[in-house]
């Protein structure tokens, strides 16, 4: 296996021929694919899969490249199903096809909150190109990324009216779904789709999600913050739901809500900041308080999330030119954001939210710890499981389905998940094989403890998809017997736990839920332990 310490790791704007050498070099003899680590993945296609949409055709009038704009973005939707002839870079060239036949927008410019960003952020490559209309590869990547997050709102948001029970919709699906970290515990600087990919996060990794998904359904979520002398550290509160003129408190790390009086609804921000006994609810007792303070609500900074792409005039050209169900939101205007929120009682200005921007200048130089982390979190990735070809991929091309809510069918999330799963027979039969050479043995324990991990996040995420199809028993079973029995001290622990409480609360088993959301440890524990309270607690409404 190529050591990767030894390759260059350079920031995924970069688009020379040393940085895509170094991607491909990076799957090693473990795939096939050309995987974009830290962006995302260009799924393969199995045999058998079905081919992908017609190419228009036609002269260059403009009903003929409003088909080229929809065969780019049907594409992108599909990109599970597409062979090697339809990479992101043949979106990115139908792309660039389509744009050239546009006009532009009149008098458009860089949002004027672009220029608060500090002078290094301001040298990032894709912060340089905002104003072009030619598509970048990165540009294919950051769309693909924003289709999961449209097919993710899509089937979690429901089909509720109400902005507010939209937004907890999707941040119910994110915490279900965003196994919590331990700040450090990576030295991978994640975005949005490698957070969705691998299915864990940090705090502000679980924000980022929600702020995007909701972005999706046309909601608007910032980021709430102490202010600060220096409008570039700033130190971070809470995300919030910005609607009817109000924000509305979501805890990334209790994994819920802030809740309202009394237990009910969604705190907003005038509300815990004048009444703190609303968060010291969220006490657990005198040694465990909950760390937030009304105090810390009276006077805060809200920061919108603006990556790159969602800033540029050939974002918003796209945009506006997509209808129906092609329809993806594409760009935010920060400085209008930024009228309401300043109408908002208790926010003292806005800002640029800076995390995506400290992460991408964390890729530029990393370091060779770096390096090897990511080559590791993609190895499961991309084996090919029977009856598949080796390199073909199966929890890659699961994993997507599985994002974009294609869970049934004999190529569908499920399918796949299940292809994934090499049986203890299979593993020790790859073990006992006496053609292998003793020099060769340290290799082939490393394949098999790479397909043990597969196996493992097939086997919780199949947990995952049963959930979200109501199919309860079988959510226990995944949860419960072949992750939390299988593997004890596994990966997925603290997700299973949390996911079977959940999966029992369903039920109506509140003493079973209960004893799921006391056990054990992990980040969430103090946000378990209060679900577990007020399950018990039949006057009290939980969040």
């Amino acid at each position: 296996m190529p050591s990767p310490k030894n390759a260059g790791f350079t920031h995924p704007t970069d688009n020379s021929s040393t940085s895509r050498a170094f991607w491909r070099r990076l799957a090693g003899p473990f795939g096939g694919c050309l995987l974009l680590v830290l962006a995302i993945a260009i799924g393969c296609r199995p045999q058998g899969s079905s081919s992908p949409p017609s190419r228009p055709t036609g002269t260059n009038t403009a009903g003929s490249n409003n088909d080229v704009l929809n065969y780019a973005i049907d594409v992108l939707r599909g990109m599970e199903d597409t062979g090697k002839s339809d990479t992101l870079d043949s979106v990115v060239a139908r792309l660039n096809q389509w744009v050239k036949a546009q006009p532009g927008l009149p008098d458009w410019k860089p949002d004027p909150l672009v220029g608060t960003l500090p002078a290094d952020v301001k040298k990032l490559p894709n912060l340089q190109t905002l104003v072009e209309l030619e598509f970048a590869p990165i540009d294919g990547t950051d769309l693909r990324q924003i289709i999961w997050l449209r097919e993710v709102s899509e089937h979690s948001a429901g089909t509720e009216n109400d902005p507010l029970i939209r937004a907890t919709k999707l941040f119910d699906w994110t915490v279900r779904n965003i196994q919590l970290t331990a700040p450090g515990s990576t030295p991978v600087p994640h975005v949005p789709a490698d957070i969705l990919l691998f299915g864990r996060g940090q705090a502000n990794d679980r924000a980022w999600v929600f702020m995007l998904l909701a972005r999706q359904q046309g909601l608007d979520v910032v980021m709430l913050a102490r202010p600060g002398s220096d409008p570039a550290k700033v130190s971070e509160l809470l995300p919030a739901l910005l609607s009817d003129g109000k924000l509305y408190l979501f805890d990334p790390t209790l994994g819920m809500p802030i809740p309202g009086p009394g237990g009910k609804g969604v705190a907003t921000l005038d509300e815990v900041a004048k009444d703190d006994s609303l968060l010291r609810r969220l006490d657990l007792d005198a040694e465990h308080p909950y760390p937030l303070k009304a105090s810390d609500f009276q006077q805060v900074v809200a920061l919108v999330e603006a990556s790159p792409l969602y800033l540029s005039q050939r974002a918003r050209l796209v945009e506006a030119a997509l209808a129906g169900k092609q329809q993806l939101a594409l760009s935010v205007q920060p400085s209008k954001l930024a009228e309401r929120l300043k109408t908002v009682a208790n926010v003292q200005s806005v800002g640029l939210w800076p995390i995506p921007y400290e992460r991408f200048l964390k890729r530029i130089v990393p370091d060779g710890k770096m390096v090897q982390a990511a080559f590791d979190e993609l190895r499961p990735f991309q084996i090919g499981m029977p009856p598949f070809p080796p390199d073909a991929g199966t929890l890659m091309r699961a994993r997507v389905l599985h994002l974009l809510g294609n869970y049934t069918g004999t190529e569908g999330a499920i399918a796949m998940y299940q292809h994934s799963r090499p049986s203890q027979r299979q593993l020790q039969e790859i073990l006992d094989d006496k053609r292998v050479q003793p020099q060769q043995r340290p290799q082939l324990q490393a394949v098999v403890d790479v397909l043990n991990t597969t196996k493992e996040d097939a086997s919780y995420w199949l947990g995952l998809v049963a959930f979200e199809r109501g199919d309860y028993e079988t959510a226990i079973d995944y949860f419960k017997k072949r992750t939390l029995d299988a593997s004890p001290k596994g990966p997925w622990t603290a997700g299973a736990r949390y996911n079977l409480g959940r999966t029992y609360e369903a039920q109506g088993k509140t003493a079973e839920a209960v004893g799921q959301f006391e056990a054990g440890q992990s980040p969430q524990r103090h946000g378990n332990l209060l679900r577990a309270r007020w399950l018990k607690e039949p006057s009290e409404k939980k969040p």
